[in-house]
């Protein structure tokens, strides 16, 4: 073999060792990019995710604070949670629209057992305004629970 063969060998040699190196190079950057594009997606989710649930505990503080809420708050909460069925499970949708049901409800009561209120059964009403508001108060906990598997960041 003469020397000119060596060094076309030897130069072939070092074209594909360069050639691998910057095919791993590129690999290793692809690869971070990926993880980095997955941990913004789940840190996204996350963001989304976390609105609805403070959508969800605000409008459960109002009515608490205030033994009932304003139109506008109920308008807050269902804008606020009204991503929930691209976010989260059919079971969260369904618990989201309960809390808007009971809360609904609530405020319905709270009308009807108002002492300025004529009417029947007054004592009957404000009992039943009462047990939905005990059902909203509980909620702060509930809610808590139910959205935690939906706002873990590890994993």
């Amino acid at each position: 073999m003469s020397s000119t063969s060596n060094y076309a060998v030897v130069i072939a040699l070092g074209q594909l060792v360069i050639a691998a190196m910057v095919g791993g190079i590129g690999f290793y950057f692809a690869r971070e990019q990926s993880r980095t594009a997955r941990q913004k997606l789940r840190l996204d989710l996350f963001d989304r995710r976390f609105r609805v649930f403070e959508a969800a505990r605000s409008f459960i503080s109002v009515v608490l604070a205030h033994g009932g809420y304003e139109v506008r708050d109920l308008h807050a909460f269902l804008v606020g949670t009204i991503d929930a069925q691209f976010l989260l499970n059919d079971e969260i949708v369904l618990y989201l629209r309960e809390i808007a049901n009971r809360a609904s409800k609530l405020h319905a009561l709270k009308a009807a057992s108002n002492p300025q209120s004529p009417g029947p059964d007054k004592a009957a009403l404000i009992k039943k305004h009462y047990e939905k508001l005990n059902w909203i108060s509980e909620q702060i906990d509930v809610l808590a629970n139910r959205f935690r598997p939906f706002l873990q960041l590890e994993g």
